[in-house]
């Protein structure tokens, strides 16, 4: 990924990925496979932006506590509903785990790794 050197570029390149994703439309299992993977990657980089202010004080500084906690507001109701959504289909994929190994079939799977300390 590139590295982007002002907030300008930023806005243009996120508008860019925005109406990107916006136009997606995924004909068939592969097409939504790759359409989840963008939609995923533009989640990645967004939070890794937000993450780089979170961690430089001299840019959280730059907001007001109101507005710190409309942030915080808007990050805890999307976090909570990404997480209602991860468990859904993380036990989805358990349950077709466990019916293939009945059938003799084990499924080959990648652990997601804990970003939570």
């Amino acid at each position: 990924m590139r590295k982007l050197g002002s907030i300008e570029e930023w806005i243009k390149r996120t508008e860019e990925i925005k109406k990107f994703i916006e136009k997606l439309k995924p004909k068939d299992r592969l097409e939504i496979v790759s359409a989840i993977n963008d939609c995923n990657a533009a989640i990645n980089a967004s939070t890794l932006g937000w993450q780089s202010w979170v961690q430089a004080p001299k840019v959280m500084n730059s907001f007001d506590e109101k507005e710190l906690l409309e942030i915080f507001e808007y990050f805890r109701k999307k976090s909570l509903d990404f997480l209602e959504q991860d468990m859904r289909w993380t036990k989805e994929l358990q349950k077709k785990m466990a019916e293939q190994k009945k059938k003799g079939k084990e499924t080959t799977y990648i652990q997601k790794e804990n970003y939570i300390s």
